[in-house]
């Protein structure tokens, strides 16, 4: 199960830099859509950690870096994108095993950086 999830994120993230070569937006081919979006709509899974994502106090709307990445790859994708929240990363692996979601853009925490840097001292 591990190896098929990243070998779709890595689909994804080559969909996402080829898509961004091309100067005037074309559709992405649909069986690319399909694997992505297989609901019709990109469910992005959006961990909720402030280097990641907020909600907009105002507008109660998901801001930040995850959500602007899924945002636009439903864009390219030419597909609505559903933003789900979660609270820990255990959360996002156990989304992806049950195919509650589709993608996930993540980056290393601060935490596992401090880990890193204790580790290495």
């Amino acid at each position: 199960m591990t190896r098929s999830l990243f070998a779709l994120g890595l689909v994804a993230i080559a969909a996402t830099i080829g898509m961004a070569g091309s100067a005037r937006a074309q559709p992405a081919p649909a069986d690319l859509v399909k694997q992505l979006a297989p609901t019709g709509q990109l469910r992005v899974a959006v961990l909720m950690v402030t280097y990641f994502a907020v909600t907009d106090k105002t507008s109660g709307e998901l801001t930040g870096v995850v959500p602007d990445l899924g945002r636009e790859l439903a864009r390219r994708l030419g597909v609505p994108v559903q933003l789900i929240k979660f609270d820990n990363p255990i959360a996002v692996i156990d989304a992806f095993k049950s195919g509650s979601v589709d993608v996930t853009f993540i980056g290393i925490t601060a935490d596992r950086v401090a880990a890193e840097v204790q580790r290495r001292l």
